[in-house]
């Protein structure tokens, strides 16, 4: 996926800090795929389940208000005549949705490390192209994590794409080999082909805390008070946790206008059990790009550490001889304007 160097979401394995991080990788053209190093198992994941449903326009969500304190329910209650709008709780989320967010927060918190095999599926409507990318990601409390992407084996290549409005097959090409790590004290994009990378400085004040938000938003789920507060959650069309095989289907559109420029919408398809992803896709503004995420189930390794690999994954990369295109700070989220948020009569019930 190309993002634009502007402060964005970086790693989602918690929702717990009110900042946006500068984009992984930028928007200038890369070179076609390279050799890079990553570990690839020989799994596959199943492919891509992910139903395709409208996206919302970009500027047409309204942000909620704040709910009081996190894990409470958020339903309105009794409030004295002449209480500060700005102080009152509303109810943004139905309350299946609220009881689904809580659930997905008690079953993800106890993730100390996990690693997983990933397939990425880029979708370029103008183009009718299909960029397929494989690797794997790697995230361990409180602050680091790793995704490493290389292009498609062989076999993937070959593989029919979906069909274009014209009735024609997308054309598939490889991705490019790269790599994004977060050491707790910076964020590196490695760009393999014309070794080039972006940093990212963390402020000492936000460093040892939960990463918020990545390329792969949502992926380690996220508090439900805070969740509710950043985005606009609904039920998919095809959520159906008691159905054969049962699905869970989340849609999410960003409150952030910093984040609404790298993406609109995020949906994605949860095991009801782990509440981990299957899938995972992303909307760009523009409706012209979409990019889909499958997780490989069978390849996760939680809470084992990485005894497994040679070396620290999240350890600053040896980046001698190679170029920095850009060298950035983060700095704080978007705030929501008073007048942005809803009263109590304007959500729906």
């Amino acid at each position: 996926m190309s993002h634009r160097l502007c402060l964005m979401s970086l790693f989602t394995l918690g929702l717990c800090l009110n900042v946006s991080f500068v984009a992984a990788q930028s928007t200038r053209p890369r070179p076609a795929a390279g050799t890079g190093t990553q570990t690839t198992p020989p799994v596959k994941p199943a492919a891509n389940q992910l139903p395709r449903v409208p996206r919302e326009a970009a500027g047409n969500v309204q942000p909620q208000a704040p709910i009081g304190n996190a894990g409470a329910q958020p339903k309105a209650g009794p409030q004295p005549a002449n209480a500060p709008k700005a102080q009152m709780q509303v109810k943004p989320v139905s309350d299946e949705v609220w009881q689904l967010l809580l659930e997905w927060e008690a079953k993800t918190k106890g993730i100390k490390s996990l690693s997983c095999y990933v397939k990425r599926m880029e979708y370029d409507v103008i183009f009718a192209t299909e960029t397929r990318s494989e690797g794997r990601v790697y995230f361990e409390q409180p602050d680091h994590g790793r995704l490493d992407f290389g292009p498609a084996d062989e076999k993937w290549l070959a593989a029919r794409s979906r069909v274009s409005d014209k009735g024609k097959p997308y054309k598939v090409v490889p991705g490019e080999s790269t790599t994004w790590v977060c050491t707790g004290q910076n964020v590196y994009a490695l760009y393999h082909k014309d070794k080039s990378y972006d940093l990212i400085d963390i402020p000492p004040a936000l460093q040892g805390q939960n990463i918020t938000r990545s390329p792969l938003p949502f992926i380690f789920g996220m508090k439900a008070n805070e969740a509710v507060q950043r985005y606009a959650i609904k039920l998919g069309e095809f959520h159906n946790p008691q159905g054969n095989p049962p699905k869970v289907h989340i849609i999410a559109n960003p409150f952030d206008p910093n984040v609404a420029k790298e993406y609109v919408q995020a949906e994605f398809l949860l095991d009801p059990e782990t509440f981990l992803p299957t899938n995972l896709r992303m909307l760009d503004p523009s409706g012209n790009k979409e990019t889909v995420y499958s997780f490989d189930h069978n390849t996760i390794k939680k809470n084992e550490g990485f005894g497994f690999l040679r070396a620290n994954p999240f350890k600053q990369p040896n980046v001698s001889g190679w170029t920095l295109m850009h060298h950035l700070k983060d700095e704080p989220a978007t705030p929501l304007n008073q007048a942005e948020r809803p009263t109590q009569k304007q959500v729906q019930r």
